[in-house]
């Protein structure tokens, strides 16, 4: 059955382009062509909710302190300029210690403010355009585990900050 798969995808192996790798989706709509079972949780989508995430954590696991510190007061720490200057003392952290979907969510969103406020502090007149490595490393690791871009998305905003 996976040549099916392979058969109904353009091949781009001219010119040493490799073929496009299988995404989750692929699996999915091969196996519903198929009548196999549709398992929601496996995207982390709720029959009840849609793509809101339910039960949205508000706290990380202690390790994780600078980034709650700093993300719970982006706002103070951008009026008096200092969140860029706290964020440059910020400790690299490893995602490693991230467990499930809901952590790792919510330190997509900690990270995606963060870094929105890091570029954006002085407005247009003095925007940033490298990030620090101990912002960006994290930041983009989570955002691949995820499969999600490293901007602040509407996943983050409201899809996993709702209350019920």
């Amino acid at each position: 059955r996976s040549s099916d798969l392979r058969s109904s995808r353009p091949s781009h192996t001219s010119e040493g382009n490799a073929p496009a790798p299988r995404t989750p989706m692929d699996t999915h709509a091969v196996q519903r062509k198929h009548g196999g079972p549709l398992d929601l949780r496996r995207f982390h989508i709720s029959e009840d909710y849609g793509f809101i995430l339910k039960n949205p954590l508000s706290e990380l696991p202690s390790y994780y302190g600078p980034w709650m510190e700093i993300a719970t007061q982006l706002t103070p720490l951008i009026e008096t300029h200092q969140l860029r200057a706290k964020i440059n003392q910020m400790p690299l952290l490893d995602v490693q210690n991230l467990t499930g979907h809901r952590e790792l969510r919510l330190a997509h969103l900690a990270l995606s403010a963060m870094t929105m406020g890091y570029v954006w502090q002085e407005g247009d007149e003095e925007t940033i355009k490298v990030l620090p490595r101990n912002l960006a490393v994290p930041y983009c690791e989570i955002s691949q585990l995820l499969g999600l871009p490293p901007i602040l998305v509407h996943a983050d905003l409201v899809l996993a900050r709702s209350e019920e």
